[in-house]
């Protein structure tokens, strides 16, 4: 669904799984999971974390969290590098 250009909010409808669900397996598979997803995900739980007294519940939504920042900053290195071989590329 995510090949054919679906968003992952619509496959998450469609489906009836949570949308961390779907944003996780289309990660996995190697698709571009997004970085306004990430960013979405990452708000949302650092949100419910704060209003949940449970500590196994909150230690799921803080490694949900950081699972979605190590991918940030993961596609933000790799990004950076591409950037930095273009321009070399160009200056030589």
């Amino acid at each position: 669904m995510a090949r054919e250009g679906k968003s992952i909010t619509s496959i998450a409808n469609e489906l009836g799984v949570d949308y961390w669900v779907v944003w996780q397996h289309v990660k996995q598979v190697g698709g571009v999971a997004g970085w306004r997803a990430a960013k979405w995900i990452i708000t949302n739980r650092l949100n419910r974390m704060a209003r949940s007294n449970d500590p196994a519940k909150r230690e799921q939504l803080r490694s949900e969290a950081a699972e979605c920042v190590n991918y940030l900053y993961d596609s933000g290195r790799r990004l950076s590098r591409k950037i930095d071989r273009a321009r070399n590329t160009l200056s030589d």
